[in-house]
């Protein structure tokens, strides 16, 4: 799914669902900077929590962190990464195309068996085991703000269950796809033309574009049964009906962080057309446009989401480190924002923390790509706040 999802959708059924604004707006900003923290490059600290420094290295001046990356966006910097398998076990399977169980039961030679299936809370699947055990824990805790991140991290999950079902997060025959229709369902024009790339390989849905993550699209696909199958599976899926369908089990769930019932069938029915029209947004991608148009439609909601501002609330900069560079504390975190890889010749830049939020989301991301790899908990004992997963 795209931003039109993960933010906006969540946004609208956090806030039906009884939360704040203010936790609104958490839960749906962690849901869409899985897909915005790109980062590769290692950060340096003058501290690290405890808890965290598993993922750190610590010297004699600074600590050494080294991120959970769980996003990727540029063409030039970040796909050509995803074609290793460490990268693809690393950020593509746990975060944007997870198996319905870990991937350390799965032989290698059932590849059908990396692709993603469509999850429901209870459903026995990885992901609804971990998102139940995270609302145990939020509820347990007095709903702290470290497990509104970790359901925010475990929503976009979740919600790409859907977007990418019959895709795997792996390079293999399982992503060859055809793309034979694709449709715009506001207007019924055909958009197939526009969801063909001109090279493709086969990476999650890359061979169709961005066709299986449109809100507003239906489309058909060929896909192989086998890596050797002549015959192939005609797939045809309309995204808006099954974001429908992830959006209500996504709001069941909020409810019951909220200790209510699921909605009923009949106020389910009168969110649709509302719901729906958020949807229909044809292939606009600027992130304002879609927010204003979400405004359009539900007023008393405010949307305002931008991943600059994630990174702004995550560090500070001491002022002697800005000296040197000779650029202000906001132009300083851009640079880390626009350069997510450094270069071996750049001089240390150190930062200091905010708050706890970056450690937090950090190790829970780390937690979740741990138990996705190997099915159990990560390591760290009670000193690993991502050990609960």
């Amino acid at each position: 799914m795209d931003f039109n999802f993960h933010y906006c959708t969540v946004k609208v059924l956090a806030r039906k669902a009884g939360f704040s604004e203010e936790d609104s707006q958490l839960l749906a900003s962690y849901s869409q900077f899985v897909d915005d923290f790109d980062t590769y490059r290692d950060l340096h600290f003058t501290e690290v929590p405890e808890y965290a420094r598993h993922l750190a290295t610590e010297g004699p001046l600074y600590y050494t962190f080294h991120p959970v990356t769980t996003g990727f966006n540029s063409l030039l910097l970040d796909y050509p990464r995803l074609l290793t398998l460490e990268n693809q076990k690393k950020i593509t399977v746990p975060f944007h195309f997870i198996p319905f169980n870990s991937l350390a039961t799965i032989p290698r030679t059932d590849r059908a068996r990396y692709r993603t299936q469509p999850s429901y809370i209870g459903d026995s699947s990885m992901i609804s085991d971990l998102m139940i055990q995270a609302r145990n824990y939020y509820l347990a805790s007095g709903q702290t703000r470290k497990y509104k991140i970790c359901i925010g991290l475990l929503l976009h999950i979740f919600a790409d269950t859907y977007a990418h079902q019959y895709f795997s997060g792996f390079s293999g025959w399982e992503n060859e796809a055809k793309l034979s229709l694709c449709i715009n369902n506001e207007n019924e024009v055909n958009i197939t033309s526009s969801q063909i790339p001109a090279v493709s390989f086969p990476l999650g849905h890359a061979s169709i574009l961005h066709a299986p993550d449109l809100t507003c699209a239906r489309f058909n696909v060929e896909l192989k049964m086998s890596a050797n199958s002549t015959e192939p599976l005609d797939y045809q899926r309309s995204n808006t009906y099954d974001f429908c369908q992830a959006a209500r089990n996504i709001l069941d769930y909020l409810l019951s962080l909220q200790k209510r019932d699921p909605i009923s069938t009949d106020d389910w029915r009168a969110m649709i057309p509302r719901l729906t029209q958020g949807f229909f947004t044809g292939l606009e991608s600027n992130r304002k446009k879609l927010m204003e148009h979400w405004f359009t439609l539900y007023p008393d909601i405010g949307f305002h989401y931008d991943k600059n501002d994630m990174y702004y609330d995550f560090f500070s900069v001491p002022e002697d480190v800005c000296r040197g560079t000779g650029m202000s504390e906001t132009e300083v975190i851009d640079q880390i924002i626009q350069n997510p890889v450094a270069k071996e010749t750049d001089a240390p830049i150190l930062l200091s923390a905010k708050n706890e939020a970056f450690f937090q989301y950090n190790v829970l991301a780390h937690s979740v790509r741990y138990r996705v790899n190997y099915g159990f908990r990560v390591a760290g004992g009670s000193k690993d706040i991502g050990a609960v997963l």
